[in-house]
C-alpha cells in the first residue's frame, strides 16, 4: 500500500530530525500538526541513547494501513491524524513513550510517603463473557459464550459469533418467537466484544465492562445501563431517544458515535466523536459537541474539554493509547486488559504523566518492556500483580 506524500515527508523529518526546519513543519498536514510537536522531544531522547534500536519505520507503517484498509470510510481527520501519529510512534522501537513535560518528571516531584498504594487488583475467577438471560419459566441463568451459541431462548432474539452477538432483525423473524427480554452481557479482562442492538445501533465493549439491553426495544426510549467502557453508534430514529445510563450520568442522543468510561462511578466520561448528545448528571444538564469530553466528577460536577480523539478510538482497533496521563490511569487500563492488579511502591510515579502507544495483543511481557524503556520508574510482575518501585 502506498504511502501518503503528508506521511513520507513525516518520516523524511523523522530520519533527520536535527535538520527540521519551521518550512518543514508548516508543510505536513494540519491534521498532524499536534503530534509533529514531539519530533524536537523524539531528536532529544535519540542523542540520549544513539544505540536504541528502531524497527523500519515505513514497513511498520505499511502494515498498520494493510490491517486498517477496511475502514477506509473513517472521517479524513481521523484518518489523517492517525497515521500521522501511528508514524511518531513507529519511530521510536516500534513504540513511543516520553515524559509528559516537567511535571512528569519524577526528579521534580516531592517525596511524599513510602506507603504502597494498591491500585486494583486481579480478578481470580475465570475471564469467559457470560450472558444473564431470563427462560422461559422466567428463571434467570447464566451462560458462558459457548453455551450461548446452543441455549434455545438465546437462538430465538439472536445470532452469535466468536466475537459478536446479533439481535438485529431485518426480516422480523425473532419478532414472534419470543417476548422482549433483559438480557446482561459481562465481558471479562484481556477481551473485547461487538454487539449489535436490535434496532441497529452497534456498541463496542472494553474489557471489564458490563451491558444491560432489552432484547427488543418497544417502548419510546431505547435504554441501555453501562458499567465499564463502551463506543456506541447509534441508529437514527427521531421517534425514540437512545438512552445510556452510566451510574447517576445519563446520555441521550438521536443517532450519533460516543465513548462512555464508567468504570468509576466518580469519574465518567462521555466523549463525542460525531453528532450531538445531551448529558444529565446529579440535576446539570450540559451538550457537548463532537471532540470534546464531559468528565462527571464525584461530587457531581461537570467539566467539558477539548480532547484527543485518538484515545477513543484506537482501544477499538486493539491499541493501547494513553495521551499525556497520569501513569496509574495507564497501568489501569493495562491492568484491566491483562487482569493483573497494580501496586505503587513508588507512590511519587502515580501522577507522572506519560504517553504511551502499543498494541496490546502482543502480550503482557512486551507491554511491560515498552513501559520500562520510558526510565521514569521500574514496573515489575510479581505473581499477578504489576509492581511500580
Amino acid at each position: 500500500m502506498e504511502i501518503s506524500e503528508s506521511e513520507k515527508k513525516a518520516l523524511d523529518i523523522m530520519e533527520n530530525p536535527r535538520g527540521i526546519t519551521r518550512g518543514d513543519i508548516e508543510t505536513l498536514q494540519e491534521e498532524a500538526l499536534r503530534d509533529c510537536r514531539l519530533l524536537n522531544d523524539i531528536s532529544v531522547l535519540l542523542e540520549e541513547d544513539a544505540a536504541f534500536a528502531y524497527q523500519n519505520i515505513e514497513t511498520e507503517l505499511q502494515c498498520f494501513h494493510y490491517k486498517h484498509q477496511q475502514k477506509a470510510q473513517r472521517r479524513r481527520m481521523i484518518r489523517w491524524s492517525m497515521a500521522a501519529g501511528i508514524a511518531v510512534a513507529l519511530f521510536v522501537g516500534g513504540i513511543f513513550l516520553l515524559s509528559g513535560g516537567p511535571e512528569g518528571t519524577l526528579n521534580n516531584l516531592v517525596d511524599k510517603s513510602h506507603a504502597v498504594a494498591v491500585v486494583m487488583k486481579a480478578d481470580p475467577l475465570p475471564q469467559k463473557v457470560t450472558l444473564e438471560v431470563e427462560d422461559e419459566q422466567h428463571r434467570h441463568e447464566t451462560y458462558s459464550l459457548e453455551e450461548i451459541e446452543k441455549t434455545p431462548v438465546v437462538q430465538q432474539t439472536a445470532t452469535v459469533r466468536t466475537k459478536e452477538m446479533n439481535y438485529f432483525d431485518k426480516k422480523n423473524t425473532f419478532k414472534e418467537k419470543v417476548n422482549a427480554q433483559t438480557h446482561i452481557l459481562r465481558i471479562p479482562y484481556g477481551q473485547m466484544f461487538k454487539l449489535v442492538l436490535s434496532d441497529g445501533t452497534e456498541v463496542y465493549l472494553n474489557a471489564g465492562s458490563r451491558l444491560t439491553y432489552p432484547t427488543r426495544f418497544v417502548r419510546k426510549e431505547r435504554i441501555v445501563t453501562l458499567e465499564g467502557e463502551a463506543y456506541f453508534k447509534v441508529a437514527k430514529d427521531k421517534e425514540r431517544p437512545f438512552i445510556v445510563q452510566a451510574g447517576n450520568v445519563q446520555t441521550r442522543v438521536l443517532g450519533t458515535e460516543f465513548n462512555i468510561s464508567s468504570y468509576s462511578a466518580s469519574d465518567v466520561h462521555v466523549t463525542l466523536i460525531e453528532g450531538s448528545v445531551q448529558v444529565d448528571a446529579s440535576g446539570n444538564s450540559k451538550v457537548i459537541l463532537p471532540g470534546q469530553d464531559l468528565c462527571v466528577r464525584k461530587d457531581g460536577g461537570i467539566s467539558v474539554k477539548e480532547v484527543d480523539l485518538h484515545s477513543y478510538i484506537y482501544w477499538r482497533d486493539g491499541y493501547f493509547y494513553f495521551d499525556n496521563l497520569p501513569l496509574v490511569e495507564v497501568l489501569q487500563g493495562i491492568g484491566r486488559w491483562y487482569n493483573v492488579g497494580v501496586e505503587f511502591r513508588n507512590i511519587q510515579a502515580m501522577d507522572c504523566k506519560v504517553h504511551f502507544l502499543s498494541d496490546r495483543f502482543q502480550g503482557l511481557e512486551h507491554t511491560l518492556t515498552l513501559l520500562n524503556r520510558m526510565e521514569k520508574a521500574t514496573i515489575s510482575l510479581e505473581g499477578h500483580t504489576l509492581v511500580v518501585d
